[in-house]
């Protein structure tokens, strides 16, 4: 196969250019709006190199060869309508084109062309696209949609302010065009024709005026066909202009009608309702009622059931045309920043149809997620709300409705708790108390760190409480609120797994908690899109409490830096906190301070809880150092047990450590010199005087001051709970 530069050296730019011109402007017939995706797309649907001359090429044939004159941006926005979907297109379905108006195409311009067919195809065989993709496809296709009209933007910039002025004035002379181009659409509505038609009559909707007053669709006083307008949401602005530059003075409905994209034919007679050939319908609807700015808007598939929606709730109403169209009118409705809050009604049957639509329309935008919800007429397949209306009455349809809409508003309506600025009676007159997941230690979407030096047993703790949130498990004395956890592990990956089924064999389960989810590694809390990731995943796996094992793992910043530091506070408020999220930082203690976490003093600041981790000799000592919202209790100690997990590998049975409360001798590192003292000391048996210690101990000590270096090694010794000074004589406790 050929390569594209060596394509090149044989086929120029210029050559190609000449033999499309040569057989697009073959053609003798215009080409109608049907057969210009074949036509006009065909001819993009080559390789990258020409695509800009084949473009070139399509404008001026489509300026010069329209039914109606055309001037340059006006072609230009028509061909690159056409350009946007080459997958759709063939050379060889341009070349149909042109003979099927008229036109022919030498043998050797025919195959110097095709010898640059594009690679287009290769876009049919790419993988269908996930769900979290769908939303953002079709807001693509929205968006090219406002850019084909030329309404992004503001009117700051000069040129496009020209540019757009240019359309606005051609708008006039396409209206002059309207009058004489022959388009049902320009029809008068037939005065009383609507109500009177015979697909109206068999839906029961005869008497739906107030439906009628606010829709665009009347009947073709010709065909008496009844047509349904459809347009994108940018059709609902009027941009018409005179040719003095002024509004042209229109109703919603002929607006609609003006600005249509497409619409729908429906027969008086039981026949099949069909759209206008070759035109687009993906992201178009019917409105009926005032769509723009309604804080509310009720989504239907087709036109009877709109009218019947309407007529019924007074709810300003869209229909959509099919199923299949729900997802892309939300993106266009999003996109144009329309009206408020979407409620998507479906026929009986498609609930697995909307469910998707909604979850890739969540997966985009948690916050658009909950503006928009969806609901199905319950009944046998194909069941909708004019169905509902024959059988039970329209009172049956507005009671259907507003019940949707009263427990949509419901689950929108805003947590005064929750307000960023409160009066004083309002705080006062919440009388809740603080809700906690672990009692007197984690409050719900609190922040807070275990801190402990490496080997202190933070990560056991940290498990625990993970466990016991997942499961609902009492934490060792302290009721816990069952809430789903979700532990990011930093470290230590493997250990987990031994970790877990060690705590299920103490608790006697047989299957993992469905409650807990882990990470296969660190997440960066200074990566905002990453933990966006995160949060949606908590808010699909409804997490309650999240745990980061440990915080120097998953912060790529400099600890030290109270600016970076912030940032990552400032990320877990926006992810999680701020979203009822509760999250646990395990971190490391200071080098010289073992009492306190490692790095900027900001950390310890910015939280509302923590609990220091000293290591002890068969287990952990855990003392609170600060909590927020509730009162700092007495350290409490944890031995570490050998808990049998089941499992068996090369070496044998398969165990972990597992946290048990208890008394657990706390640890004293001792340097060497203070070591030998110790056995000396010990060496006295069960208990010593000041006397029997300085003879034994004197002759050891190297320091100049020997009983002061005695009584400060004394009293380390009390203080670390392994002596007690009682009655004259020091008494071992250990």
């Amino acid at each position: 196969m050929e390569s594209l530069a060596e394509k090149t050296t044989n086929y120029s730019i210029e050559q190609f250019e000449q033999d499309l011109s040569t057989a697009a402007f073959s053609t003798v017939k215009p080409i109608p709006h049907n057969n210009r995706l074949s036509f006009y797309g065909g001819m993009g649907a080559v390789d990258e190199l020409y695509r800009a001359t084949s473009r070139n090429v399509a404008i001026q044939h489509r300026k010069a060869k329209a039914l109606h004159p055309l001037n340059e941006q006006e072609a230009t926005r028509e061909v690159d309508q056409e350009l946007r979907d080459p997958s759709r297109c063939s050379l060889q379905g341009f070349f149909s084109q042109v003979v099927k108006h008229g036109g022919s195409i030498p043998q050797e311009v025919r195959q110097r062309l095709l010898s640059v067919t594009g690679d287009s195809s290769l876009l049919k065989k790419q993988p269908k696209p996930g769900i979290d993709e769908l939303f953002e496809i079709e807001l693509e296709k929205a968006r090219t949609t406002y850019d084909l009209n030329y309404m992004s933007g503001a009117d700051t910039d000069e040129d496009w302010a020209k540019n757009r002025w240019e359309v606005l004035n051609s708008k006039h002379q396409e209206s002059l065009r309207i009058a004489e181009y022959v388009n049902p659409l320009t029809k008068k509505r037939g005065g009383d024709a609507l109500p009177k038609h015979e697909y109206i009559a068999r839906k029961g909707l005869t008497k739906a005026l107030d439906a009628f007053e606010v829709s665009s669709a009347f009947v073709d006083p010709y065909s008496q066909n009844l047509i349904v307008p459809f347009v994108s949401p940018w059709g609902l602005e009027n941009r018409w202009r005179d040719a003095q530059g002024n509004t042209v003075a229109m109703s919603d409905n002929h607006l609609v009608i003006h600005n249509c994209a497409s619409y729908q034919k429906i027969p008086s007679s039981s026949g099949p309702k069909t759209f206008c050939s070759g035109t687009k319908t993906k992201g178009l609807f019917h409105p009926i009622g005032r769509v723009q700015d309604a804080s509310t808007v009720v989504l239907l598939e087709g036109y009877a059931t709109g009218l019947t929606g309407y007529q019924s709730s007074k709810v300003p109403t869209v229909c959509v045309g099919s199923c299949d169209n729900f997802l892309a009118v939300v993106a266009a409705l999003w996109e144009s920043d329309t009206c408020g809050r979407m409620l998507l009604i479906g026929d009986s049957g498609t609930e697995d149809k909307l469910k998707k639509a909604h979850k890739a329309i969540s997966l985009f935008s948690p916050e658009l997620g909950r503006n928009v919800a969806w609901a199905t007429v319950p009944g046998p397949d194909n069941y909708d709300l004019n169905d509902l209306m024959i059988d039970s009455g329209l009172e049956a349809v507005k009671t259907f409705i507003d019940d949707k809409i009263e427990k949509f508003h419901k689950l929108n309506k805003p947590d005064p708790a929750k307000a960023f600025i409160r009066s004083a009676s309002d705080i006062l007159a919440d009388e809740s108390c603080t809700d906690f997941i672990v009692d007197g230690i984690i409050a719900r979407a609190s922040l807070g760190t275990v801190v402990g030096e490496t080997g202190a047993g933070k990560s056991f703790y940290g498990i625990d409480l993970a466990c016991c949130n997942a499961t609902g498990t009492a934490f060792h004395g302290r009721k816990v609120k069952q809430t789903n956890a979700l532990y990011v592990v930093g470290e230590g990956a493997r250990g987990y797994r031994t970790r877990i089924k060690a705590w299920m064999a103490l608790h006697g389960l047989q299957e993992p908690p469905d409650g807990l989810s882990l990470t296969a590694g660190a997440v960066d809390l200074s990566d905002a899109e990453k933990l966006a990731e995160i949060s949606k995943f908590c808010e699909e796996k409804e997490i309650g409490i999240i745990f980061f094992d440990t915080f120097h793992r998953c912060f790529s910043g400099e600890e030290n830096s109270a600016r970076d530091v912030g940032g990552a506070l400032q990320n877990i408020g926006k992810h999680f906190t701020e979203k009822d999220i509760a999250v646990v930082l395990v971190h490391h203690s200071g080098h010289a301070a073992a009492g306190r976490g490692r790095g900027s003093s900001s950390l310890k600041a910015g939280v509302d809880w923590e609990l220091l981790i000293e290591k002890c000799e068969d287990g952990l000592k855990v003392t609170p150092t600060k909590i927020k919202d509730g009162e700092l209790f007495l350290p409490e100690t944890f031995r570490l047990v050998k808990q049998d997990t089941g499992w068996v590998d090369d070496k044998g049975a398969v165990s972990s450590l597992v946290l048990e409360k208890g008394d657990a001798k706390k640890l004293v590192r001792l340097n060497r010199k203070d070591a030998q003292l110790w056995a000396a000391l010990k060496s006295l048996g069960t208990n010593f005087t000041r006397d029997a210690a300085e003879r034994t101990t004197f002759g050891m000590i190297e320091a100049k001051n020997k009983g002061q270096y005695l009584s400060r090694f004394l009293t380390k010794m009390s203080n670390n709970d392994q002596l007690k000074y009682q009655d004259d004589n020091y008494l071992f406790l250990n």
